[in-house]
């Protein structure tokens, strides 16, 4: 396709795309309630927004633009030294982390979202070291889609 084909493309002007998918039957329910509970008005635009959330959040950028994202991690507070790791690693990137917040869920369990600001490849190394830390049982980066003003 030459580049000029590409740019008239009704994907690249923006426009719908009619597209086909088959989902399990849960999928379907899931997308159906969302649709009842009024947060979409129909399914395509639950999955049009669903699809474009989860590409974007789970993209690797490139380049150097400074982007906003936030790490979601769950993790075991009762486990050794995971704390004091993940707070040694927001230390490491103080100029990069705006600010985190913690809630237990359990005796055991906390959540905490770390909000971050830097181009897309850090905030992806920033992500992938809190993710891997011994004790972090789920985590998650999202990053937005725009291009933001340096904080610092």
């Amino acid at each position: 396709m030459s580049k000029k084909q590409a740019v008239s493309s009704p994907a690249s002007r923006g426009a719908a795309c009619r597209v086909t998918l088959s989902l399990p039957a849960g999928v379907t329910r899931q997308l159906d309630e969302l649709v009842a509970a009024g947060i979409h008005s129909n399914r395509s635009q639950a999955a049009a927004k669903l699809l474009a959330g989860a590409l974007i959040g789970g993209a690797r950028p490139t380049g150097n633009q400074v982007l906003a994202g936030t790490v979601t991690l769950t993790y075991r507070h009762d486990k050794r030294g995971v704390e004091a790791t993940l707070a040694k690693i927001q230390h490491t990137w103080l100029k990069e982390v705006v600010s985190s917040q913690r809630v237990h869920l359990s005796r055991g369990q906390t959540l905490e979202v770390i909000l971050l600001q830097a181009p897309g490849p850090v905030l992806r190394r920033i992500a992938d070291e809190l993710i891997a830390c011994k004790g972090v049982e789920n985590g998650q980066l999202y990053i937005c889609s725009e291009v933001l003003p340096p904080l610092h």
